[in-house]
């Protein structure tokens, strides 16, 4: 299930103005835990631009889905390489010690998870 049916289906004149498909946007269920899962490639020619919009994106969909789905718990899922790359430096450590943003880093080229955080 695409979590952008999951969550827009309520407000369906949403649609129309955001651009959904353009990442992929999943529900999913970690063992024992209900989560949703939008995944980010971080390709632009700024990476620093690239986390604006994906934070903008992750804040929409996390304040939708905290009304409508509580139980679940939305991730951010961003390649190993963009990890090191933003948030093993200061700006994505803080992003990190607020606790409000949750990642799944993945291996891209073995399709595995790496890393919840937290």
């Amino acid at each position: 299930m695409y979590l952008a049916s999951l969550i827009f289906l309520p407000y369906p004149h949403l649609l129309s103005r955001y651009d959904l498909g353009a990442e992929k946007l999943i529900a999913a269920e970690k063992p024992g835990q209900k989560i949703a899962v939008e995944i980010k490639s971080f390709i632009g020619a700024s990476p620093v631009t690239d986390l604006e919009n994906a934070l903008g994106q992750y804040i929409l969909y996390y304040d939708i889905l905290t009304r409508l789905e509580p139980e679940r718990r939305l991730y951010l899922a961003i390649r190993q390489e963009t990890y090191s790359e933003l948030f093993q430096e200061p700006v994505g450590k803080i992003l990190l010690e607020n606790q409000r943003l949750c990642l799944l880093v993945f291996d891209s080229k073995k399709e595995v998870v790496l890393q919840w955080i937290p």
